[in-house]
């Protein structure tokens, strides 16, 4: 098992509806330095994957957008160990994550490398980083309402 990330080869079936909710001219809020769009709960359950897990886990789904020259730091999530993300559009972006701090300024590291649309279980609370180039990065991210272990999601599939 890999302590970071795992794919689930489980694709979302709704990217054409998310589009049109990034590019319906409405307001993005903000969360955490990213700017963030939520998904309407009925557009969720429309993907078959998310309506099977709301039945095991409660959750909020949003799109996070990440500006294009942009670094988010180093970081865990401090209000959630786990989450699900997928890839809305390609993006000459890079998601990685800490696997040995050799010192102050040098760390081995190992990169999350995003297909379009695909769902992945994300361990936040490993130290991870995004940087991304170019343009707009949008990633659909499920937060579950309950306090859960990556280890514990990933027993429920």
């Amino acid at each position: 098992m890999n302590k970071n990330y795992t794919k689930l080869n489980i694709s979302t079936k709704i990217l054409p509806d998310i589009r049109e909710i990034i590019n319906d001219g409405g307001e993005w809020g903000m969360l955490n330095s990213f700017q963030i769009k939520q998904i309407p709960h009925s557009l969720a359950m429309k993907d078959e994957f998310l309506k099977k897990l709301f039945e095991k886990h409660k959750f909020l789904i949003g799109v996070l957008k990440l500006e294009p020259n942009n670094v988010y730091n180093w970081h865990i999530d401090g209000e959630r160990a786990v989450g699900i993300n997928a890839l809305i559009e390609e993006s000459n972006s890079h998601c990685l994550f800490i696997d040995n701090i050799v010192n102050d300024y040098v760390f081995e590291t190992s990169e999350l490398k995003y297909q379009v649309g695909e769902y992945v279980v994300f361990n936040t609370s490993i130290p991870h980083m995004v940087i991304n180039f170019e343009k707009e990065r949008y990633m659909l991210t499920v937060k579950f309402s309950e306090k859960i272990s990556y280890e514990e999601l990933l027993a429920t599939f």
